[in-house]
């Protein structure tokens, strides 16, 4: 399985605000991306259209997913960030995936 790689820094030092860019061009289904989120367990999913707004319960970590791949990120702790991040790209690189089969 290809793994998306990405860039990750963190924003700001008062607060833990992280940025995660992929490393080449992607082209995010955010709908398909929502939908694989929620079938693993991912309760609560806004789509705003121009980008998934992702809580993961467990870590309180919040996402923006935009449909180039970039990901905004509030978490406790940078391997929260990380953690929600990588979950994400998995699920990214399976749609991609997926889309050259058919």
């Amino acid at each position: 399985m290809t793994t998306v790689e990405f860039v990750m820094r963190k924003l700001c030092s008062g607060i833990e605000e992280f940025e995660a860019t992929p490393k080449e061009k992607l082209e995010v289904d955010l709908e398909v991306l929502e939908s694989r989120l929620k079938n693993i367990g991912v309760k609560e999913i806004t789509n705003l259209g121009c980008l998934l707004l992702v809580l993961f319960e467990d870590t309180g970590t919040v996402c923006h997913v935009y449909s180039n791949g970039k990901i905004l990120i509030k978490a406790n702790m940078r391997n929260d960030a990380e953690k929600a991040c990588k979950l994400i790209y998995e699920l990214i690189d399976s749609q991609r995936a997926s889309s050259f089969l058919d």
